[in-house]
């Protein structure tokens, strides 16, 4: 299924995707909404949610997918509510999560970070060992 999106709605939403952080911004809350099961900002309500969402997002996955980088030598740039606010209008096809729904998936991500987590400390016990007993290479010289 693709997905689609729609910013007609949205106050300014010309100016929004004629700068290219702007552009950066309304694109990475498009693709954000799969994650965080909103499919429509349509109140400020909607606004905080969506953040809410995408802070527990990227600290259950340990990513940064809030935190938009830049090549050009810029700072990176978190995204914040005002940047979500701005953008009320917004609509994709995704399907809505109750908050109940996107706990579940929370608990979902956590657990998957837990199983790598412990794939990989069984994969290397001898590394890990040795990282305990001061030396980063896993050697007991």
């Amino acid at each position: 299924m693709s997905l689609n999106w729609n910013a007609e709605h949205v106050a300014d939403h010309k100016t929004l995707h004629a700068d290219p952080v702007e552009w950066a911004i309304t694109e990475t809350l498009i693709f954000a909404s799969m994650v965080v099961g909103l499919g429509r900002i349509a109140t400020d309500a909607d606004a905080v949610t969506f953040v809410q969402r995408l802070r527990l997002y990227c600290a259950a996955t340990d990513n940064d997918f809030d935190t938009l980088h830049f090549s050009d030598g810029r700072a990176d740039r978190r995204i914040e509510v005002s940047d979500v606010r701005r953008r009320i209008g917004l609509s994709t096809n995704v399907t809505r999560y109750t908050d109940a729904k996107f706990l579940s998936e929370v608990k979902r991500w956590i657990g998957e970070q837990h199983r790598a987590a412990l794939k990989a400390i069984a994969a290397e016990p001898l590394k890990l060992a040795g990282a305990w007993r001061g030396d980063a290479n896993g050697r007991n010289d």
